[in-house]
This record gives C-alpha cells, structure tokens and sequence, in this order.
C-alpha cells in the first residue's frame, strides 16, 4: 500500500501524522511513503530525515492524496481539502465529527473510509489514541490558565503558585476524566511545596448538567512522609593508563625466628642397687607384749565394813 503524509493547513497545527521512525517501519513492513515537503518541519523533522527513512518527497499535497491509498494526518480535514475524498481512500486520523456537520456529510458522500483516532478501543477497552491527547489538553488548560492570569494577557495580575505573604490562586476544574485529572496534576506541581488549592466538580446524573463539588483538601496533609534518600557518591571517574605489569601481591616476610635447641635435661644416672648383705640384716628381737594389767581384785563386801558396823561389834562383844 501507499501510504501519505501531508502538511497540516489548520491554523495553530504544527504536528505531523508520521515521524521518520513510523515511515521506516511502513518501509519495512513493504509498505511505500509518500511526504510533502516541509510536512515534518513544525515537529522538528527535516525532509532529509523522511528520505532516509525510505520516503519519497512530493512538492504537493495534490500529489499525496491523489497517488496514496492511506492519508494519515493529525487534525481532521478543512474544507478545501474535501476535494481529495475518494471511494478508495483510507482516511486516518482525528475527526471529531459530532462537532463537524459539513465533514460529516463531504465524508457521508464520497465513500471515503474515515478512522478517527478517538473512537479506536484498545484491547483492555481503552481509548489509546484519545487518552494522550487528553492528558497534554488538561496540563496545557493549568498552563495557559496561569499565563492569563498576569496583567500583560489581561489578567489580574494572579501568580498561581503565590510568594510569601501573597496568597495563592485558587483553581476550579470542571470534570473529572483524564483531562480533569492531569489538570490537576499541573495545577498541584505549579503551586508551592503543598501545592494550591483545588477544587473538582464532577458531573452529576440529569438531563440539566447539574454538577457537585467537593473540594480536595491540601496535598501537604494527605501525603504520605517522603523517605530522605541518602545521597548518591558519584564514582571517580577511571583513568585509561597504560598496561602495566601485573603486579604480584605483596608477600610480608615474616621476621624468621630462629628455633633455640631445646635441652633435654640429662637423666640422673641410675646407681645399681646394692646387694643386702644377709649378715647386716640383724633382726631386731620381738619384745614379748607386756602381759595386761591385772585388774584388783574386788574387796568383798566383808571387808568394806563400815565404820558403824565395827563400833556394833566392838560393842557385842564386851
């Protein structure tokens, strides 16, 4: 297939439908790209680029549509360019119809096969060509608010972040979707360290848009203590020299302690015992056990008369 890119002709629109990146991958694929000259330039991408990417240049955006099977663009078509519609045409890109009646019937009429970015379900059901441009329109909406704000555009002279002893700019955002939220992710990040303060009204159920507001309350109290990372010690960077010889690690050489010879005590000389003569052997005379003491003899009870005893018979007897 032949594959076109032209320059974007609606006012204030510098992108392009396909970068050099994207044109090489159709190349790859067997695919054949024809550019506009000066498509790329608002984005930064120089015809060159395209050239070497495999794309052929044409002088005309007449050229493009009429020789391409697909024309990828960025915004919908204005209508001088409703010309170029065909039954064989692939159309890709943004079209915002419902905002759009006359392209809504150029396409109707013509046949062309019109795929509009938005209306593109991804597998998980998302919207993945939508969602992106959702999030640069909410953080641009915080962006472009806050330069309207200053006196040179008309406004009041409001910074948004506000200085000290000045008071910050409240911010109201309509919506809560992904344009509403990346909204106040910029609106938050502009402020000071606990950011302004804001408030998000969502829409509430009704023919009649009534809405319901609910305020979110300062970051600086519902967000959780930030962890203090310690600091990170850049690597000196390392010098190329040249090869040197490996060097051999260093041995230390011990002091060497020379070993004292451990004397050995002499052993007493042992003397052969000498012989006991039998004659010097005197047996000593075993002395016969003194006999035991005889006990003494009890006096009978005769003799140990008392002294009474005698008088009585000293006295029988006269």
């Amino acid at each position: 297939m032949t594959i076109g890119v032209v320059k974007e002709i609606k006012n204030n629109e510098f992108r392009v439908g396909l970068t050099p990146d994207a044109v090489s991958a159709f190349v790859q694929a067997g695919h054949s790209v024809l550019v506009e000259k000066g498509a790329g330039l608002g984005s930064g991408f120089p015809d060159e680029e395209y050239v070497q990417a495999g794309a052929t240049l044409e002088d005309t955006a007449e050229a493009v549509w009429n020789q391409s099977g697909m024309i990828v663009k960025v915004k919908e078509p204005i209508e001088c360019e409703y010309r170029f519609f065909r039954k064989d045409l692939i159309l890709y890109t943004y079209l915002h119809l419902a905002a759009d009646a006359p392209l809504t019937k150029a396409l109707m009429e013509s046949g062309v096969k019109a795929i509009a970015y938005e209306t593109i379900v991804g597998r998980n059901g998302g919207l993945p060509c939508l969602t992106p441009m959702s999030e640069i329109a909410g953080r641009m909406s915080v962006q472009e608010g806050a330069k309207y704000l200053e006196k040179t555009f008309g406004g009041r002279g409001v910074l948004l972040a506000g200085v000290p002893g000045v008071a910050r700019a409240n911010v109201v955002i309509l919506g809560g979707g992904n344009v509403g939220t990346n909204a106040c992710k910029i609106a938050v990040g502009m402020g000071a360290n606990d950011g302004a303060i804001l408030q998000i009204w969502q829409e509430a159920a009704g023919d009649d848009q009534l809405w319901t507001i609910s305020e979110v309350k300062d970051r600086a109290k519902r967000a959780p203590a930030k962890k203090v990372e310690e600091p990170i010690v850049e690597a000196a960077p390392v010098v190329e020299s040249a090869p040197a010889e490996e060097a051999k690690p260093e041995v230390k050489e011990e002091p060497v302690v020379e070993e004292k010879p451990v004397e050995v005590p002499a052993k007493a000389e042992e003397k052969p015992a000498e012989p006991v003569k039998a004659e010097e052997v005197k047996a000593e005379p075993v002395k016969a056990a003194a006999p035991a003491a005889k006990a003494p003899a009890k006096k009978t009870a005769a003799k140990k008369t008392s002294r009474a005893a005698r008088k009585k018979a000293a006295a029988a007897k006269k």
